[in-house]
């Protein structure tokens, strides 16, 4: 039977509705390797120098705008459904999630953030910034899209935004008016005194024009960049570049002072002018994060070494990960989770499949892996590498079994399982990747299906004697158990011509919910 995904949060913040405070929380208990791209917040000096990161989470956080006493930023993230809005206190480092929408900005006073509709990204939303009193404006008929990126006036009676023209609009909804329409979707910014607006124009050879309060006297800033910033002295704008990505500060006149690198994006001024915060693209290599179990939270572990880190195992203590490092060559590494550090434990080789998760021992004094066909021990704090095995067949996925002396491992004919006396039997005919619950009760594994058509096998539960049956089909890699041994996370499969791979929860009724797509190979915590 094909199990149906119940898609519920790809989260990577609090998603219950209204306004819910996020603290720093220990790690989540799944560990997995994600390709996703995501970004972080930046602060940095117009000059582009002291750069500080004041969001270094798992969420993907873009568009910030600061607060005016300086003390606050919105910004939106992508919760893997709908975009939703936060505000980080960087006094305290908590983040406030006021519920979904996107593109935030403050009132002058501070005291309310206007919106993007997330629900269907033709509306704009007032709410105040303790997350009550949200107010949908009814701008449906405007042209707002998903790119609109509003402004609120320095006088507080104007709300700025680009639909299919550039608009005003009060804050309470009513005098909607279009005041030039040469507006494209996008951002539009307030000069401080409130006379002019720049805002992306696409016209003729210009992408950012500036205009009066009164739609009069429109002239072409720039012809490169988009997404124009009104520093709080007036003197400068700044926008953003592609290709690549860039801000670039230029003088009202459209005279260009700066360009400062870094790939940010959608910059904004902080209420002094001395600084920015952007986003910053955290990159597409591969990468461990941590989830909770409905994957509501979110968190991106450190990367201290270069290179793609794959295939995480957890440490019996919960204290390190163990995981293939892939930089041209395989090797394994360990990340210290208290330090941030990691180091390589075996020199690098030319396996030429560097997924095949790593094992700790019980007593977490070795971990065992396979390279080059054959399966290897080593300490877990370092050493020499000491071979198990030397046989012609490919042997991958070694386990400790219940009794913590014996391993089973995946070679041809399925899963097999060698004794300390080094005698070997068959396990389970025609099994694949395999993983034991914490208790040594029941066996899940992976059965290849043609019917599958390449798209993943299918995952069995055995428990004792009973007899083998069904959770899910297209599964890719090993499955990991909970620590109860009543759920099971996955990779799952969608679609084998555009493959896009998910991590998903089970029970072992088959009943599963999507955690985090673009991710591959959780690794529930003992």
């Amino acid at each position: 039977m094909r199990i149906a995904l119940l898609i519920a949060v790809a989260g990577f913040a609090a998603s219950s509705s209204g306004a819910a405070v996020t603290r720093t929380a220990p790690l989540p208990p799944i560990v997995f390797t994600s390709t996703r791209s995501d970004h972080d917040l930046v602060v940095f000096q117009a000059d582009g120098r002291r750069r500080h990161t004041i969001t270094a989470s798992g969420r993907d956080d873009m568009l910030p705008s600061w607060s005016p006493d300086g003390t606050r930023v919105a910004f939106s993230h992508y919760n893997g459904t709908r975009e939703r809005v936060d505000v980080l206190d960087l006094r305290t480092g908590r983040v406030r999630d006021l519920g979904e929408g996107s593109s935030p900005d403050w009132s002058p006073d501070g005291k309310q953030l206007v919106f993007l509709d997330a629900e269907n990204f033709d509306d704009l939303v007032t709410m105040k910034a303790d997350g009550t009193g949200r107010h949908k404006l009814n701008l449906t008929g405007a042209g707002i899209a998903d790119e609109t990126d509003p402004a609120w006036s320095p006088t507080g009676r104007w709300i700025a935004f680009l639909g299919d023209a550039l608009y005003l609009v009060h804050p309470d909804g009513s005098n909607l008016h279009r005041l030039r329409p040469e507006g494209n979707t996008g951002r539009a910014s307030w000069s401080p005194d409130g006379r002019r607006i720049a805002f992306d124009c696409a016209i003729r050879r210009y992408q950012v024009c500036t205009v009066r309060a009164d739609g009069s006297g429109l002239r072409g800033l720039t012809n490169r960049g988009r997404g124009p910033a009104w520093s709080p002295r007036g003197g400068l704008i700044a926008v953003t570049t592609e290709d690549p990505t860039t801000t670039v500060l230029v003088r009202a006149n459209g005279r260009r002072v700066r360009t400062i690198g870094g790939a940010y994006e959608q910059p904004d001024w902080s209420p002094s002018g001395r600084s920015l915060v952007g986003a910053r693209d955290v990159g597409l290599v591969d990468r461990l994060y941590a989830t909770g179990p409905v994957g509501r939270v979110i968190a991106r572990l450190p990367r201290p070494l270069r290179g793609a880190a794959r295939a995480p195992a957890w440490s019996p203590d919960r204290r390190r990960v163990a995981f293939r490092l892939d930089r041209r060559q395989c090797s394994i590494a360990v990340l210290d989770l208290a330090t941030g550090r990691a180091s390589r434990l075996v020199p690098n080789t030319r396996d030429s499949f560097c997924d095949d998760r790593p094992e700790w021992s019980p007593d977490g004094k070795r971990i065992v892996y396979s390279s080059r066909g054959d399966l290897w021990s080593v300490p877990s704090h370092g050493g020499h590498p000491r071979r198990l095995t030397r046989t012609r067949d490919s042997e991958q996925s070694p386990r400790f079994a219940p009794d913590h002396r014996s391993i089973a491992f995946v070679a041809s004919g399925g899963i097999w399982l060698l004794r300390p006396s080094g005698r070997r039997t068959l396990l389970v005919a025609g099994g694949n990747a395999f993983s034991w619950s914490h208790d040594g009760a029941a066996l899940a594994y992976l059965v290849y299906n043609p019917s599958n058509e390449g798209e993943g096998d299918d995952l069995y539960v055995r428990r004792g004697n009973d007899p083998p049956y069904r959770i899910s089909e297209h599964v890719d890699f090993a499955p990991s158990w909970s620590p109860d041994g009543a759920k099971l996370a996955f990779t799952y499969t969608l679609d084998n011509s555009s493959p896009i791979s998910m991590i998903v929860v089970s029970d072992l009724l088959g009943h599963t919910t999507g955690l985090v797509d673009d991710s591959v190979q959780p690794d529930w915590r003992p």
